[in-house]
């Protein structure tokens, strides 16, 4: 994820419309084959987030109390206590009963019966809204992006692309280069999350496309093409001004995208939650 020096701001200013999955329904089941995706703006009312507050583990509380700003604060509260509610919903368990580990690499993973353990989920932030990904007995990675001026694209394009991408990229006319550096940027790291490696495995040791909305963005993993043409590396738009991007490997999931909007009484968020759909 990429660093700026944006101001904090509510995920809803700038928004002209609401976000476009859109359709409300009750939680089903996650079977195999299936995908979900999940948006959520994460500032909201203090009564939702004093409620998500009491679903964390001593550990989350306690990392909530360290950061220094209120608004990131109630931000991590609010991620946290979204993500226990989906997966409770899914598991059909208790949210603040969930306990999670982490790999090698810092990807997380529940702690439970094979059921629990057989659930895969990923998620990144940017400027207030999060996304979430799961899947059954398959990893996944997702990531998220606020486009915004980046006067050392040039720089980081020669840095952390490969040589074709980076070609690709100095190829472009100027006025495109934002939205197609920040592309290729969450393509690249949503499959790097996949992949659960993290920076171990080198930003230019695969090539992605730059063509908007295809299924088919990743090009060649370490110079090898039909490796890469098992993996989905499918572009997100989760709201206006966000773009992202999800990895599985396989070409044949079920893959659904959700909005979710906390119920206005906190304690209902489980097992009912409201949420907008939309496929892929």
């Amino acid at each position: 994820m990429l660093s700026s020096e944006l101001p904090p701001t509510s995920a809803r200013e700038g928004a002209s419309t609401r976000p476009p999955w859109v359709a409300s329904a009750v939680v089903g089941a996650l079977r195999p084959g299936d995908v979900r995706v999940w948006s959520a703006y994460l500032d909201q009312p203090p009564s939702i987030a004093t409620h998500y507050e009491t679903l964390l583990s001593p550990d989350e509380r306690k990392r909530a109390a360290a950061f220094r700003f209120p608004h990131d604060r109630v931000r991590y509260i609010v991620r946290r206590g979204i993500l226990r509610t989906i997966l409770g919903a899914y598991l059909n368990a208790d949210a603040s009963a969930l306990s999670f580990a982490y790999g090698p690499f810092g990807k997380p993973l529940i702690q439970g019966p094979q059921d629990y353990a057989s659930i895969r989920f990923n998620v990144s932030h940017r400027q207030g809204m999060a996304l979430y990904a799961l899947s059954r007995d398959q990893d996944l990675g997702v990531d998220i992006e606020f486009p915004h001026s980046i006067p050392e694209a040039d720089q980081i394009s020669e840095r952390f692309f490969s040589t074709q991408e980076n070609a690709v990229f100095l190829s472009l006319p100027l006025h495109q280069r934002q939205e197609a550096f920040f592309r290729c940027w969450t393509r690249k790291e949503a499959f790097i999350k996949a992949i659960g490696e993290g920076f171990s495995f080198p930003l230019h040791c695969f090539d992605v496309a730059f063509e908007d909305g295809t299924k088919s963005a990743l090009l060649s993993i370490k110079g090898n093409a039909e490796r890469a043409s098992r993996w989905i590396l499918q572009d997100l738009r989760p709201a206006p001004n966000y773009v992202g991007a999800l990895a599985i490997e396989g070409r044949h999931w079920n893959i659904r995208c959700r909005h979710f909007e906390p119920n206005s009484d906190p304690s209902a968020n489980l097992p009912l939650l409201n949420f907008e759909e939309t496929n892929v």
